[in-house]
């Protein structure tokens, strides 16, 4: 979205704000910030189809949030767990023809329906499912599938090392910036900022923040933030919940390694560098926007630079005594930084 367009009452230039606002949606009141421009010329305000969309998207989100309706890269991540396509999901779990798909592009599902569709998530309910509607697929597809699910049994039979666990927040919410923790995005973000910015300089607290301003500024724009990942509030700015836990775990899949490099007489410092070439297919074209103008803006910034710069952030400053978790929804639109 941009922060200035031209302004259609006059010769002017509108500038982009928001406001705190109530709307009613389904008969109850959701607290959001409308976006709208205002000329500074001759002070008329008005909107546009992508004001009024991402005032729509915050609604939609916290409806969501508050009736536990799952949110769609949500309801994605389900299916693709097991593999199946979306009219083969719709299939198991009796939703017709396009039921399923509609619902992973963004329809809101009913109270009853959501839950129909996150019990799916438990693959021990899934595999009932399934043998209940295996005469609507092949004998191969079936099998496959079962495969899958018998793997997500054991797999939360038998929990995975500490450091797997890249968020100590698992489902979408204004914490999380609507999104499920993704960790293929994750590992698109670090390995694109470490390839693209000043070597000597990506350390923790660098890629850390610009991690944030990625995750902060897509939200501002969409409504969505692209890792998934929650940030609290430390006494260096902000950084991701488990940020220990993702860099190991990164590091142990062979997708960054580690050096101690002692640069002009200093202390030796920690600098990171990206194993794997950089998966962009993961990251969509307005995610991939905001990464390429970080990496512009950032790419010869030291940490101390971004960890000035993150201490102007108002969701930073309100949190950082009791170093609380900074929801999206609450700060992300007053963004400061970038």
């Amino acid at each position: 979205m941009k922060n200035k367009v031209e302004c259609p009452y006059c010769e002017g230039i509108a500038y982009l704000k928001y406001e705190d606002k109530e709307i009613i949606y389904k008969k109850e009141p959701f607290p959001i910030k409308a976006h709208f421009y205002q000329c500074e010329k001759c002070r008329e305000e008005f909107t546009t189809t992508e004001t009024d969309t991402l005032t729509m998207v915050q609604v939609h989100n916290l409806y969501r949030e508050k009736h536990g309706i799952p949110f769609p890269d949500e309801i994605a991540s389900i299916r693709e767990t097991y593999g199946l396509s979306a009219a083969a999901m719709s299939d198991v779990l009796g939703l017709g023809v396009n039921g399923f798909n509609i619902y992973e592009r963004g329809d809101m599902p009913t109270t009853a329906m959501g839950n129909l569709i996150l019990s799916a998530a438990n693959p021990w309910v899934f595999k009932n499912m399934l043998i209940n509607a295996r005469d609507t697929m092949s004998e191969n597809i079936f099998n496959r599938t079962m495969t899958r699910v018998e793997a997500q049994i054991e797999r939360k039979s038998n929990p995975l090392p500490f450091y797997t666990k890249i968020d100590i927040q698992t489902k979408p919410s204004a914490l999380t910036g609507y999104r499920v923790p993704n960790i293929e995005k994750v590992k698109t973000l670090f390995t694109t900022f470490i390839s693209r910015c000043n070597p000597v300089l990506n350390d923790r607290l660098k890629i850390n923040k610009l991690m944030f301003y990625a995750d902060f500024l897509h939200f501002r724009q969409t409504g969505f933030s692209i890792s998934g990942l929650s940030y609290r509030a430390i006494n260096f700015g902000p950084v991701p919940t488990c940020y220990d836990n993702i860099f190991a775990l990164l590091e142990n899949e062979g997708v960054i390694f580690a050096d101690w490099q002692q640069v002009n007489d200093a202390i030796a410092r920690e600098i990171f560098f990206a194993s794997q070439h950089s998966n962009s297919d993961t990251l969509d074209a307005t995610e991939m926007a905001v990464v390429d103008k970080l990496c512009i803006r950032f790419a010869e910034s030291s940490s101390w630079d971004l960890v000035e710069l993150s201490h102007k952030e108002d969701g930073w400053k309100a949190l950082k005594e009791r170093k609380e978790i900074i929801s999206y929804q609450e700060y992300a639109f007053g963004l400061r930084g970038v």
